[in-house]
């Protein structure tokens, strides 16, 4: 059976990924930084901390996995734009590829982000829209691709980058929109937010994490767009969350300035993904935000 090694296997995308991989033929090893227990006998949790590369090396060289799909990157919700963090994970990262190189890995997949673009009032797109970050987030993963790509050609194994554009769902950060609205209304307190014209491109969790497994299971090498390809006005979004949990009376639009840091207008074209894999988006907006209250109110309850 193929091995396959998962990292930022317990965050947000990450629990998405391996349930997706549990349905597939894969013998799966999951990283983290603190012992886990094995409820599941289809999830080999390993404590690795992916800052040791010691750690990272004798993990690699004892499990000898064949595939490596690779999401851990610290967040700071808030900050994570511009946090100098970013730089550290660009070598934390390319050390462990290298290493899972080394002990015999075949094929990597790595999360990358529409904030790798150069942002603007157009379709992204793989092969003509440029890479000009402007964000030290944004510029660390382009510089990590870069890395990956050279790294992989110089090993003789395949890759692929998959740049996720605005992911919503179950167990995302509680400081996120979609969740930060979810919140909000369940207490019965006013949503402050901006004035929500930015057209986005929203895609929920779980068909994310169908199409990085997906790309795991092809042969394609290099950048792909992961998204809906659907624009979404952000106060469309908020009052599809008010109008199903009947708190549009909370919703404040413009009490909060737009972020420097993101375009009005991001919307990515996924044809490219469709075309090597048999991926297609299942859950719609309504359908995810349906899914997503019901996940927090059972949380809460």
């Amino acid at each position: 059976m193929k091995r396959i090694l998962v990292t930022g296997a317990a965050g947000f995308l990450g629990s998405h990924c391996l349930n997706e991989l549990e349905n597939k033929n894969f013998e799966i090893y999951a990283l983290d930084k603190v012992k886990r227990q094995n409820p599941d006998t289809k999830v080999n949790w390993i404590e690795t901390d992916l800052r040791e590369p010691k750690q990272v090396e004798q993990m690699l060289y004892n499990i000898k996995p064949d595939y490596l799909l690779h999401l851990a990157w610290k967040m700071e919700t808030g900050m994570q734009l511009n946090s100098a963090v970013n730089n550290a994970w660009v070598e934390i990262s390319i050390g462990l590829i290298q290493k899972f190189a080394e002990a015999g890995g075949k094929r990597v997949v790595v999360s990358g982000s529409c904030a790798e673009y150069k942002w603007g009032d157009y379709l992204y797109d793989e092969e003509t829209t440029p890479l000009e970050p402007q964000t030290v987030y944004g510029r660390s993963k382009h510089k990590l691709h870069q890395m990956v790509s050279s790294l992989c050609t110089k090993n003789n194994i395949s890759y692929a980058w998959g740049r996720i554009f605005f992911m919503y769902g179950p167990n995302e950060n509680e400081k996120r929109l979609v969740s930060y609205v979810i919140r909000s209304i369940l207490k019965g307190e006013k949503v402050l937010t901006t004035h929500g014209n930015q057209i986005y491109d929203y895609l929920y969790v779980e068909d994310v994490a169908r199409a990085l497994v997906s790309l795991i299971e092809t042969d394609f090498n290099g950048a792909v767009n992961i998204c809906s390809g659907q624009p979404l006005k952000v106060k469309d979004l908020i009052y599809k969350i008010a109008n199903q949990m009947n708190g549009s009376h909370l919703i404040q639009l413009g009490k909060i300035d737009p972020s420097k840091h993101h375009s009005h207008n991001i919307v990515g074209n996924n044809s490219l993904l469709k075309m090597i894999t048999s991926w297609l988006p299942e859950i719609d907006i309504d359908s995810g935000i349906t899914k997503t209250i019901q996940s927090i109110q059972d949380k809460i309850n």
